[in-house]
């Protein structure tokens, strides 16, 4: 990635449309490698456009609370398990979860992250899969745990996490890649890496026929100080549609989410910047943003 952003500076490109996102790549607050590589694009006089992610329903956060198992209550006083949608996952389908916490500069609070699926013979949940890295400040270690599995069994599924070793109540941060949460869902800051960079033109989805928000459309505000999303900057910074028609076969026609929304701006800021060629990345966004239609609330918003 760090290389091809490179070689893109070499050859003067003015604009990147990317739809891309990374999950556990850093704390959610702008900050990380991937979003240094967004940066450095910017330095160098680009116009980073970056899809914001489709996980306002694949999204959790929160800060750790202890059932008497050592389980987080996603659903005080007894919900300690975040069943995921649909109701039946079928055999083969994919479920991918990640998990990560506030501790990205010592990294010595350990947490496990738990896939299970309800058992209707016995009225349990049967252990699917498990990711139970140590977290001990060691070097390589990353505050972060994630499952990568398929449904071996239609069933009902959910995830849980456990505190193994830690002196304090992290603040978590879950994504789904696949299924939506059922038993909480938290839609703000869902903001996938990059899209929480200050140095990206970070984009959000809109239905083309009507403007309105996709429902699945990653939420701001980027994480701030303590990982509560809480006293960052404004994000998305612009929307765009999505559901178009496209010349590629299903999936991509029509081609939905932030991915299919992002080139289009990509596409807007080019024409700015052909209009004018002395433009940097600041007032490219700025002249898109102020040409926008301003949905929903007065002014800009974290939707």
């Amino acid at each position: 990635m760090g290389n091809a952003v490179n070689w893109l500076i070499s050859q003067g490109v003015d604009v990147i449309s990317h739809s891309v996102v990374w999950f556990n790549a850093g704390p959610y607050d702008g900050t990380g490698t991937i979003c240094d590589m967004v940066t450095n694009a910017r330095n160098n006089g680009i116009v980073w456009v970056q899809a914001a992610g489709n996980q306002a329903e694949k999204h959790y956060q929160g800060t750790f609370n202890a059932d008497s198992f050592g389980y987080h209550l996603f659903n005080p006083p007894e919900g300690n398990i975040n069943s995921l949608l649909p109701g039946t996952i079928n055999v083969g389908d994919p479920i991918t979860v990640y998990l990560s916490w506030d501790d990205w500069t010592n990294v010595d609070q350990d947490y496990d992250l738990y896939l299970r699926r309800w058992n209707g013979s016995t009225e349990e949940w049967d252990l699917v899969a498990s990711s139970t890295d140590f977290q001990t400040g060691q070097p390589g270690h990353t505050p972060s745990e994630e499952i990568y599995t398929v449904a071996s069994q239609s069933g009902t599924y959910g995830i849980l996490i456990r505190k193994y070793n830690s002196t304090r109540n992290v603040y978590l941060e879950v994504y789904s890649v696949y299924n939506d949460f059922s038993t909480v869902v938290v839609a703000s800051s869902s903001l996938a890496i990059p899209a929480d960079s200050a140095s990206a033109l970070t984009v959000g989805a809109t239905y083309w026929s009507n403007d309105n928000l996709e429902s699945f459309s990653s939420l701001g505000p980027p994480n701030g100080s303590g990982g509560t999303g809480e006293g960052g900057s404004i994000k998305p910074d612009l929307v765009g549609p999505d559901g178009v028609q496209t010349t590629t076969p299903f999936p991509y026609n029509p081609f939905y989410g932030t991915s299919a929304a992002t080139p289009h701006i990509a596409g807007a800021a080019a024409q700015v910047l052909d209009r004018y060629p002395a433009y940097t990345p600041s007032q490219v966004q700025s002249y898109l943003e102020s040409h926008a239609i301003d949905l929903g609330d007065s002014g800009q918003d974290n939707l």
